[in-house]
Formats: structure tokens, sequence, C-alpha cells
């Protein structure tokens, strides 16, 4: 809850003048001006934003409660408490419109800041995107490249077992070996001594 007294969008409507003014602090505290004729067309409450109807208030106020002192009709609607979303903390010497300008800044600088955070936030999961991207792409090469290799080497095996397998299942080869004919061997014979002239053949 806040009081239109403490906003700086509390503003003074001079309908002779047509002049809207600050509300100084002793109109914000006492409901009036000082030296000043005070009347609903000189120092009419107004908001500067119209997020109430402050000047409606104040006379509906004073017909019904028959406050024939303006302002404690004035006091009354500023300093009672209400909801309000577009309350602004005075700050005093500043008019309205300068609360409503740095109010707009505020408001300015806040969506900048959202909006930087935002793409904070993008480039950030861009980051991490490309991160588990990489990381992915690599995982899956190396499984790719291990599946690969298993199955060279699967394929190898069934291979040599198919090999295996077809020479276990080969017909026997009968092979004839012919040995050649062996002859017995023919007796030696004796060799006849050599008989010199008139020598005696010897006695067998």
């Amino acid at each position: 809850m806040v009081r239109c007294h403490n906003c700086g969008l509390l503003a003074i409507w001079n309908s002779v003048d047509l002049v809207l003014l600050e509300a100084p602090e002793h109109f914000r505290r006492e409901g009036e001006l000082v030296n000043h004729h005070n009347s609903m067309n000189t120092c009419a409450p107004k908001c500067f934003i119209r997020k109430a109807d402050l000047e409606n208030e104040v006379l509906t106020d004073h017909e019904l409660k028959h406050l024939f002192n303006l302002s404690d009709g004035i006091k009354r609607v500023i300093q009672q408490e209400r909801s309000c979303d577009g309350f602004t903390p005075w700050l005093q010497g500043f008019h309205p419109k300068e609360h409503t300008e740095m109010l707009l800044n505020q408001e300015t600088l806040e969506r900048q800041r959202r909006s930087a955070n935002r793409s904070l936030m993008v480039a950030t999961l861009a980051a991490v995107g490309t991160v588990i991207g990489v990381v992915v792409g690599a995982f899956i090469n190396n499984n790719s490249a291990h599946l690969g290799a298993e199955a060279t080497i699967k394929a190898a095996q069934m291979q040599i077992e198919a090999q295996m397998e077809r020479s276990r299942q080969a017909q026997p080869i009968n092979v004839t070996i012919q040995m050649p004919e062996i002859k017995q061997p023919i007796a030696a014979q004796p060799i006849p001594p050599k008989i010199t002239h008139g020598q005696k053949p010897p006695q067998p």
C-alpha cells in the first residue's frame, strides 16, 4: 500500500492559469499552498499519469462529509493508503514530468538489461550446443571406427573358420607309390690267377 503524498507524480492543477505544478512539501503535508488562495480552481490535486481521479475524490469527500475546509479534504485524499502500480518515490525539486521521464528511462534500462541477459543466454546455449555437438560427433566417429574394426576382425575369423571347415570336409586323396623292382645280386666270379710261362697252374 502507498500514499499519494509520497509519490513524485502528485501534481497541482491550476485551471485559472492552465498550469500543472509540482506539489511542494507543505501541500503534501497540509493539503494547501502557502500564501495562496486555495480553491479547487487553483490547487486541485492531480495524478500526472491519471492512475486515480484525486480531484473527484476530494469533491466527493467534501460533499458526503460536509467538510467545509478544503485543505482537510485534500489531505484526507492524498494521505490515504491505496494500491497503485504507478507509484514513484518523490524526489523534491523535480516536476512530475521529470519523474515520468526518469521512470521511462528506468524501464528502458530494465528492458535493455533483460534483452542483454536473453542475448547472453542464447549465446551461452549456442556455445554449449556446439560443444555437445563436437563431443557427440567425436563419440560417434570413435564408435563407428571401433565397430568397423570389430566387423573386419569378425569377417576374417569367419573366413578362417570357413576355410578350416572346407579342409575338414575335403575327400582323402589315395596316393599309390610304385616301388622299383629290386633284382638279386649276381655272385662275383673268381678271377683266375695269371700264369706265367713254365709255371704250373694251382691245384683246386
